[in-house]
C-alpha cells in the first residue's frame, strides 16, 4: 500500500481532500500526531469523523454500530472498501494532528 498525507498536522480546524476509494479497492485511514507525548502520555487526537460525499455535499458515514464513525485517540485506522468519495473532518485540535491514507 501506498501512503499519502490527506491533512498535513496542524491544530487548525479542517478537512482532508478527498479521498476517493474505487469498486473492489481498500483504504486505510488513520490519524497520528507530530507532537511529542506528554507527561500524561500521547497527545490528544480530538475526534475527527469520517464523511461521505454525495452530491457535491459531506455526510457522516455510519461505524458498524449504526454511530458516526470517528477517529481518534480510540480508534486510530478506519478501513473503507465501499466504492465513493469519503473526507476526513478535524476539529480544533490542542496538539498538531493529521489524517494519512493507504491505498
Amino acid at each position: 500500500m501506498a501512503q499519502t498525507t490527506a491533512l498535513a498536522p496542524t491544530t487548525a480546524a479542517g478537512q482532508t481532500t478527498d479521498i476517493v476509494v474505487a469498486a473492489g479497492a481498500t483504504v486505510a485511514i488513520s490519524v497520528y500526531s507530530t507532537d511529542a507525548p506528554t507527561t500524561y502520555g500521547t497527545p490528544y487526537l480530538g475526534q475527527l469523523t469520517l464523511l461521505r460525499k454525495i452530491g457535491t455535499a459531506y455526510y457522516p458515514v455510519p461505524d458498524e454500530t449504526g454511530s458516526i464513525a470517528f477517529l481518534g485517540d480510540q480508534k486510530r485506522e478506519i478501513v473503507v472498501n465501499a466504492p465513493g468519495t469519503y473526507a476526513v473532518s478535524k476539529p480544533i485540535t490542542q496538539f498538531n494532528v493529521g489524517v494519512n491514507v493507504d491505498s
